[in-house]
């Protein structure tokens, strides 16, 4: 379905060319599976702030993955411009890298910021994580409770 404003040239695409298909918007251009620098998009709902270089993104690129920045938005899916993600379904307020994570989550692809929560799974918003190394922020130490005792098991678990 292409607007008005795309033109095409019937399978090999020119510069001119705003799009072959898709969903793409006119500011979208293409030719065809080799990008330049002005290509936006090759497909998807991407909006037209993201621009990619087939593969080898440039600084301008927002990203495809990696080491993505907090400015990340997307390249897929149906984040508006405002979400922050590179997949699942999160909100405009959620900053993530995929999962189930809370709006209160902030990630920064694998190198964690101290401003970061966590990085996946079920943390509670008290934990902090620093690459790796977490820090206990409440104010008074916790002690682990003792949820099992097995006897055939030489092991406790704990909470």
């Amino acid at each position: 379905m292409e607007s008005p404003e795309v033109r095409t040239l019937g399978g090999r695409e020119s510069p001119e060319v705003q799009t072959l298909g898709g969903m793409e918007s006119p500011e979208v251009r293409t030719l065809g599976g080799m990008e330049s620098p002005e290509v936006r998009t090759l497909g998807g709902m991407e909006s037209p702030e993201v621009r990619t270089l087939g593969g080898m993104e440039t600084p301008e690129v927002w990203t495809l993955g990696g080491m993505e920045s907090p400015e990340v938005r997307t390249l897929g899916g149906r984040e508006t411009p405002e979400v922050r993600t590179l997949g699942g379904m999160e909100s405009p307020e959620v900053r993530t890298l995929g999962g189930m994570e809370s709006p209160e989550v902030r990630t920064l692809g694998g190198m964690e910021s101290p401003e970061v929560r966590t990085l996946g799974g079920m943390e509670s918003p008290e934990v902090r994580t620093l690459g790796g190394m977490e820090r206990d922020t409440s104010a008074a130490p916790r002690t682990p409770k003792i949820i099992r005792i097995s006897k055939n098991v030489n092991y406790i678990s704990a909470a």
